[in-house]
């Protein structure tokens, strides 16, 4: 079964289908008489399936290897004992994320890092540690040469986690509202269009067991215009739509992505800005953007895989208060000056 190189499979299902004749049903342990096979990846999409017969599915076997793999981004690492994850589980051929994510999970821990090409490690935080440029993990995985395993010193980090929030933008996702000028089309959510005076809201229902420590990525895409004027990223105790790039109204945590007056990214707690760092945001093709909070607090916010943003929040009540009801959203606004604001392939976990 030949996916084609660079496919990441991380679930197997296979059905027994049962057409009456009971000698296929009890056949499950050795030949699986007209079976279904699909291939599932990492977001839950079927890359393919592979079927003989034509009756009714019924599950015999399913496994899932990774639940959902999140990459935080490329780590400096130290010598043994000052590793930023401690346990080296194995070195591995074919090694990737899939593979290292499989034993580290096996042996009680959530965080893998691939390292020069063969190696894994495994632990539970990152500890204050920075990321450093993706193009820094830079060797091709020992056996699977689609994919990078760090390098030198260097850890390409996944989290294992179940995700909070997943959509495509196929259609519009079912716990969320959207409002102003945002839109839902061809699998992008369009905060807003490249005219003025747009204000455009995502706004996300609550979920169980709102997290403290949590990676969100996204697909971004800011272009069209004449440079105006922004998105944020929020989270908090949102009850109502409002607000704009520097953050939505009553949001606690917002990330800002801000053209208008110097591109540049903002981390703000509570309406105040913690750091602000110039970047170039304006550009035709989509980036990966990663948030990311810790266990320690500690956020770092990534570009198109460029860090831009490393700092604590420490000095604030983050991790104290009680994150009953917060939710996730995005607001964009365009003034005299337009851009359109667009985002896909949305993902948030627990971290």
């Amino acid at each position: 079964m030949d996916l084609g190189e660079g496919v990441a499979v991380s679930r197997v299902v296979i059905y027994n289908r049962n057409d009456g004749d009971a000698s296929h049903a009890s056949h499950v342990s050795g030949r699986l008489s007209n079976s279904v096979v699909s291939l599932i990846n990492y977001q839950n999409n079927t890359l393919k399936t592979y079927s003989i017969g034509d009756a009714t599915n019924l599950p015999v076997f399913d496994i899932n290897f990774d639940s959902y793999l999140a990459y935080l981004g490329c780590y400096a690492d130290a010598d043994s004992p000052n590793r930023i994850l401690p346990h080296k589980a194995a070195d591995l051929n074919p090694n990737g994320a899939i593979q290292c994510a499989a034993l580290c999970k096996a042996a009680g821990y959530k965080l893998a890092g691939t390292q020069y090409s063969q190696e894994c490690y495994c632990g539970n935080s990152l500890n204050g540690a920075q990321p450093v440029p993706d193009n820094e993990c830079n060797r091709q995985c020992l056996g699977n040469t689609s994919e990078m395993c760090g390098g030198g010193h260097r850890n390409s980090v996944y989290i294992a986690s179940e995700p909070l929030i997943s959509t495509d933008f196929s259609t519009v996702p079912s716990n969320s509202a959207l409002s102003g000028s945002a839109f839902v089309s061809n699998g992008e959510c369009v905060l807003t269009s490249n005219a003025q005076s747009q204000l455009g809201y995502l706004l996300f229902d609550s979920v169980a067991l709102t997290p403290t420590p949590f990676n969100a990525q996204w697909d971004y895409r800011v272009f069209d215009g004449s440079g105006a004027d922004g998105t944020s990223f929020n989270y908090g105790p949102m009850t109502t739509v409002g607000g704009d790039e520097k953050g939505m109204v009553e949001a606690a945590l917002t990330v800002s992505f801000i053209e208008f007056q110097g591109e540049r990214v903002e981390l703000r707690y509570n309406g105040n800005i913690i750091n602000s760092t110039a970047f170039t945001l304006t550009g035709n093709m989509y980036r990966r953007v990663v948030v990311n909070i810790d266990s320690v607090n500690f956020v770092t916010v990534s570009v198109g895989g460029s860090n831009v943003i490393s700092t604590s929040l420490a000095n604030t009540d983050y991790s104290l208060r009680d994150k009953t009801g917060w939710r996730f959203g995005f607001a964009g606004r365009t003034g005299s000056a337009t851009n359109k604001h667009s985002i896909k392939n949305l993902v948030i976990s627990r971290a």
